[in-house]
């Protein structure tokens, strides 16, 4: 049992707390529709699965570029939450416009503009949640927030299971009913969230590593090969397919592997907090590779089920540790600029490793682009377990 420190308070500040609500909701908003989206594409508006892909990968590299310029803005201007607004009402706004979609170049046009308001509050977003907590319980923060973002990925699709048959199945209404959880998430966050005023101070430049610990720049690089074998869920799916899972089995595990993340992203931010974020990030590697290495063979419909829980347990472990060892690294006035460059960082590797490994599953099999999503992991593995991690209290005051 994890014991808190003394005169620590058991309970996150309001900001963390609101912040996650303010996720949940999003993402709700999000998962309700874009599961749909590639076949409203394809089946609605004649869209090739070229047309598909190249969407989603302009809104995927929309969103790791604006994530280093709004990084590097909000630590120049030193202001957080108009930016967060701003990225939040641009989703807002794009995705009930889908429902008057009658191209698939209309639907460029308003992912480009979603995730240019992701790629805009991102980084912003979680300096509100750095700075609302101290270092010794920065993993629980920004566990909780991704807890709460996957819960939100959760009930998405659920809520979508639900509204679908009493509107006759149709999509564009379903985008359309998207917007409220969407609104409401914006009203969340306008009303509720509070910022503090902080003096400006100039940033450099948002590649710059001046400022930083030496190893900061091995992290990134891990990072990158961590993102690179840690490739979409989609593949797994692929795979859970390949291996002859129903259909109709495939939401239940999408789901499962959704909970899980969920249920454990907190806790996994407490150990990090208490026991070292190394563990945590070490464990998590671990348990993909596991998961990658038995996914390689042939199983069970019931061993599929567990490996997707056990894709949650590493998404639980990495993504809110990632985001807390990198505010350790981080001077205060360039957290902006750190969560900007490490998003970035785990977007261009994620784009990067799920089109590698896809390009190799369609030359030479499941088996070889696993193998070789496995060597990246082991790299970042490696990587993680040599470097000198920072004590972020002593780094936050420089």
């Amino acid at each position: 049992m994890v014991r808190l420190k003394q005169n620590q308070k058991p309970f996150l500040p309001a900001n963390v707390i609101l912040l996650g609500v303010v996720s949940l909701l999003n993402d709700a908003s999000s998962e309700m529709i874009y599961p749909l989206l590639p076949l409203f594409l394809t089946q609605e508006l004649g869209a090739s699965v070229f047309m598909v892909g190249l969407i989603e990968g302009v809104a995927d590299a929309t969103s790791a570029i604006t994530r280093i310029g709004s990084g590097w803005f909000t630590d120049r201007i030193r202001v957080r939450k108009p930016l967060v607004v701003l990225g939040y009402t641009l989703a807002a706004i794009a995705k009930p416009l889908l429902a008057v979609a009658t191209t698939p170049l209309s639907v460029l046009g308003l992912r480009f503009v979603d995730r240019l308001g992701k790629g805009t509050r991102e980084a912003p977003r979680d300096v509100l949640i750095a700075d609302a907590v101290s270092s010794a319980r920065r993993g629980a923060a920004f566990g909780f927030h991704r807890a709460m973002d996957t819960l939100g990925a959760t009930v998405g699709p659920l809520l979508a299971l639900l509204l679908l048959p009493l509107i006759g199945g149709n999509v564009r209404i379903l985008f359309l009913l998207s917007f409220f959880a969407s609104i409401l998430a914006v009203t969340v966050l306008v009303h509720w969230v509070r910022e503090k005023p902080t003096r400006r101070k100039r940033s450099s430049s948002p590649l710059s590593l001046s400022g930083y610990p030496p190893a900061f720049a091995w992290f990134l690089v891990a990072l990158f090969f961590l993102t690179l074998g840690s490739f979409s869920s989609a593949l797994l799916i692929l795979r859970a397919k390949e291996l002859g899972i129903a259909t109709l089995f495939i939401p239940f595990v999408y789901v499962l592997s959704n909970v899980v993340s969920s249920v454990f992203a907190y806790p996994a931010g407490l150990i990090g907090d208490h026991r070292g974020r190394r563990v945590t990030l070490l464990a998590g590697v671990v348990i993909l590779i596991i998961v990658l290495a038995v996914f390689s063979l042939s199983l069970p419909p019931w061993m599929v089920a567990l490996l997707f829980a056990g894709y949650g347990l590493f998404l639980a472990a990495t993504e809110g540790t990632v985001k807390a060892l990198a505010v350790d690294f981080s001077p205060r006035a360039k957290r902006g600029t750190t969560l900007g460059l490490t998003l970035a960082v785990s977007g261009v590797g994620a784009f990067f490793g799920t089109a590698g490994i896809g390009a190799l599953w369609s030359l030479w099999g499941s088996s070889v682009a696993f193998l070789v999503a496995i060597l990246m992991l082991v790299a970042a593995w490696i990587i993680f377990l040599i470097i000198p991690f920072p004590d972020g209290r002593k780094i936050a005051r420089s």
